[in-house]
Order: C-alpha cells, then structure tokens, then sequence
C-alpha cells in the first residue's frame, strides 16, 4: 500500500496544527472557529487525495474521508457539508473517480452524521471512540462493495489479495478515525482545563488583592476613626481639633495612595509624557536621594559622561521609577557601602544600571521579583516593583535583575531613545 503512512501524517499534522495555529489562542468558539478548520480540514484532505494508497482500476482509495468524519464531528453539519462539496468538486475536476462511488461515500457519511451529530457531543470518550470508529469502518466498507458491485457490473476481475488488501482498509480507516477523535479529544480536554486553572488563578488573585487592600485601607481609616472618636464628647481633644486635623489627612493620604497603586495596576496609566534627559533626572533623583543614603552609610557613585540622552516618558512616572530602585538598592545595603549608577547608550536604546553591594538575593526570589504581594523586605508588599515594572513594560522598555545572594544586585533598565532629537542635535 503506497502512501499509507503519508496519509496518516497528514491527517495527524492537520489535528495538531489546528491546536498549535488555533485552539491554544481560542477565546471562544464560534464561526471563526469553524471557518479555520474548515480551511485546515480541506487541505489535508486535498493532500490525501493526491497520494492514494492503493490504485484499483477505478478507483482510488485513501484517507481523506477521516477529516470528513472529523469536520462534522467537531466543526458541526455546516462544516461537513462544506466539505463534502469540496471534496466532491476536487474528484470531478482532477481526479478519474467514479461519480458514483464518490457521491456513495458522502452521502452515506452525510446520512451517518444526521442520525448522530445531535447526541454525538453528550457522549463519554468511550462512546465517541466506538460512535467514531463504526462511522467510518461502516462507509469505507458500504464504499468497498459498492465498488465491488459497480466491478462486477462492468466485468472487471479482482484479485483475492485486492479484496483481502480492501477489508484491512476498512478495519485501519476505522481505528484510525477512533484515535484520531482521541487526539482532538485530549486537545479539547486540555483546552478546558486550561481555561479552568486560569479562571481558578483569577479568583485566586482576585481574593489576595481584596484581601491585601482591607488590611492596607483599614489601618488608615482606624488611625483617622480614633481621632474622631477622641474629639467627640471630650472637649479637651475637641480643642485640640486644629492639632489632630493634619494627622487625619495624613492617614486620609495613605488610603487614597493605597487605593490608587492598585488602581495604577489595574488600569493602563494616563501618561503626560514629555522628553527628558536622563542624565539631568538622574542628577536630580541623586541629590534628593542622597540625605536617606547618608542615614544608611551608602556613598552613590554615579557614572554618565555622554553628552545627551533623551527619552520620551511622563516625569512623574519617571522618577517614580528610579527614586524606587536606587531607595531599593540603598536599604539592602544595611550595613553601609556603595552605589553605583550608571548610564549610557547601547544601540538606539539608553541603558541605566544601578549595582548595590548588599544582601542580593537567591534564583527562587528573583524569579518571583515583580510579582504582586511578593518582597524580599519584612514589611514590603511588592506594590512598588510591580507598579515599576509596568510603567516601564508600558514605556516599551525592559527592567532586567541580576543577583547573587551576599554580594549584591544589578538592574538594567533599557528604554527606546528619542531619536528625533538626537538626530537634529547632531549626536547620531
């Protein structure tokens, strides 16, 4: 039998590169859906039907009727009977088939189908196994004596072994169909798992995030209660109302920021960007960082002798961004020593790097940095390197952590330049 094995990858390349090209990126079913596996489904069975397996005197036999049997199954009526008169418009126009044994085949399969589609997907896999296996064993075998009758019309001889080679046909053509339906089976059960473990992990976060913004608003909000509950009925703390009021607002402040740090990942950010150049908002971020460097014993080196680099970013998000890394690598360093903060130009990209010399960290925490409600600080909560993270991913930039647990960390910062500036301004 030629080409036997040819048939049979193409049918299987067919299933899996409707899961790899489609169904991993599906967001729901629907007549896209179907259209893409109509499309798939056709050109696998116009490549069977170009390399039969076995050529009688007039007919052809190979396996494209197995991706018909699987476009009605998973594609519904309409996909069959589009593929039905496709694959019949094909055997007229380029192949020597007999009509009559083409239009058999189909119509049987058609016939099959009408009686089992509506109960076909309430099946267990046992029963779509065994449904599918009987579907095409029984039409490759009505096909077989068809053309047995229609040779015997017509006087044609047939061979025993051609009749031997005809029912092993019909057993494979059925046991393939049967684990076929399997595959797609197992890829369909993947998918919905998938979906579940990613609805599970939404809720999951969904809670922490509630949880974590009722802890953080409820201090606040018990700070700025007590005052209320002081001054009321007491008038000694009423009198001291003018002494309490910036305490409240302070406590009023925390909340709101709180809320607008979740807020802040939750949406995209409004950015008022403007172009600024990084060696003059890295000399400020220094000067107003280096008072808390000082509580710490950390001496900041920077390190940025190129003329000009210019970005296009929003200022407020900008220097939220470096006051968070450098305030980072300063408090790693308890015990005191040194700041680098470097900056130069890689490409058409400027790359900032800042190297503490502190506790560092292991490969299990920096796989997770970045992630929500994860610090390597006792009371941190992970808002702020997240929150840095996105404006940066958002900007089309890259923050990338390098760390050895006890000698230090580096990150690299890498940000698309504003190159239209730098062109008229005669740096490129």
């Amino acid at each position: 039998m030629d080409h036997l094995l040819l048939n049979v990858l193409i049918i299987w390349a067919c299933i899996f590169l409707y899961q790899v090209l489609w169904v991993d990126g599906m967001k729901e079913e629907g007549r896209q859906n179907r259209a893409v596996m109509a499309s798939l489904l056709f050109i696998g069975i116009v490549a069977c039907l170009w390399f039969p397996i076995n050529v009688f005197p007039a007919y052809s036999f190979d396996l494209h009727g197995v991706l018909l049997i699987m476009g009605y199954l998973y594609g519904g009526f309409i996909v069959g009977v589009v593929l039905s008169a496709l694959v019949l418009f094909v055997q007229l126009a380029h192949f020597t088939q007999k009509l009559a044994l083409v239009l058999v085949h189909l119509v049987f399969i058609h016939m099959l189908m009408l009686l089992t589609l509506r109960r076909y997907m309430f099946f267990a896999i046992g029963k779509k196994l065994l449904a599918a296996m009987l579907i095409a064993t029984s039409s490759a075998a009505l096909l077989a004596l068809a053309m047995y009758a229609l040779f015997r019309r017509e006087r044609l001889g047939i061979h025993p072994a051609e009749l031997l080679d005809t029912a092993g046909y019909c057993l494979f053509y059925g046991l393939l169909t049967a684990l076929s339906v399997y595959f797609m089976e197992k890829i369909r059960a993947n998918r919905a798992r998938r979906i579940e473990i990613k609805q599970r992990e939404k809720l999951q976060l969904l809670g922490e995030i509630a949880a974590a913004v009722a802890h953080e608003i409820r201090n606040p909000m018990t700070v700025a209660r007590g005052f209320l509950q002081l001054m009321k009925g007491n008038e000694a703390a009423a009198s001291r109302f003018q002494e309490f009021v910036p305490m409240i607002m302070e406590e009023m402040d925390r909340a709101e920021a709180v809320l607008h740090d979740y807020l802040t990942l939750a949406k995209p950010f409004e950015r008022q960007a403007e172009v600024l150049d990084l060696k003059e908002q890295l000399t400020h971020v220094v000067t107003i960082l280096s008072p808390y460097a000082a509580l710490y014993e950390v001496e900041i080196h920077s390190n940025w002798q190129i003329p000009q680099l210019q970005i296009h970013f929003d200022r407020k998000q900008w220097r939220l961004v470096l006051i968070h890394l450098i305030k980072n690598g300063i408090e790693a360093m308890s015990q005191g020593g040194k700041l680098d903060v470097e900056l130069y130009r890689e490409g058409e990209h400027a790359v900032i790097r800042i190297r503490d010399r502190g506790v560092g960290m292991h490969e299990e925490e920096l796989k997770r940095l970045g992630s929500l409600f994860y610090s390597t600080k006792a009371k941190g909560t992970g808002r702020g390197l997240m929150i840095c993270y996105k404006i940066i991913e958002d900007a089309q930039g890259t923050i990338h952590v390098e760390s050895v647990k006890g000698k230090g960390t580096l990150v690299t910062l890498r940000l698309p330049l504003f190159l239209d500036k730098l062109k008229n301004g005669g740096y490129i």
